[in-house]
Parts: structure tokens; C-alpha cells; sequence
């Protein structure tokens, strides 16, 4: 047989697990502030794992993205943390839309 045909006939499959990441440090000096100057330093560091799959012709994907940072953003500009647990359950919630 002509090569190109028996390689046109072979499936192809693979399991692949890759990633990207990035790291990034930010550094501003004398930022202007109604107490005066001051130095704003962060850090970044984010990583995106994924697991690839190829069966034949198709090729499939998944994966996610973490951060993490030295920025705090769980509290809302009023001081509240946005993680606190919602007082309202589903239950209720429900029944409160019933009523209307």
C-alpha cells in the first residue's frame, strides 16, 4: 500500500497534561497620597494547568486559571467581607418570589 494511505487509516490518541504560568512584580514609587508620597509595591502569580485529549480527529481541553496576588479584594469599599455567607437561604428565597 501507498504510505500516505495506511497513515490516512492510523487514529491518532493522545493524553496530554501542560500549563502556562506568569509571575509579574510591580514596583511605583512615590505614588502621590493626601498624607504625602509613598512606595506601592505587588506581586502577581498566576498559573493555568490543563489536561488535552486527542482522539482522532477531535481534540478536547480543559483547565483552569488560579491567582494569587498580594492585593486583598474580598472586602467592599464600605469595609464588609464579601465572604461572609448570605443570611437568605435558597428556601426562602423561593418562597419570597412565590409571594409576589
Amino acid at each position: 500500500a501507498h504510505p500516505a494511505a495506511a497513515q490516512y487509516g492510523q487514529q491518532k490518541q493522545s493524553f496530554r497534561f501542560a500549563g502556562d504560568g506568569l509571575a509579574r512584580y510591580e514596583w511605583t514609587l512615590k505614588v502621590p497620597t493626601p498624607e504625602g508620597t509613598v512606595d506601592e509595591n505587588r506581586y502577581f502569580i498566576q498559573a493555568r494547568p490543563r489536561i488535552e485529549l486527542t482522539l482522532g480527529p477531535v481534540e478536547l481541553g480543559v483547565g483552569g486559571q488560579f491567582n494569587y496576588s498580594k492585593d486583598d479584594n474580598t472586602l467592599l469599599p464600605d469595609g464588609t467581607d464579601m465572604r461572609q455567607p448570605c443570611k437568605e437561604t435558597e428556601h426562602d428565597a423561593v418562597k419570597s418570589l412565590i409571594k409576589r
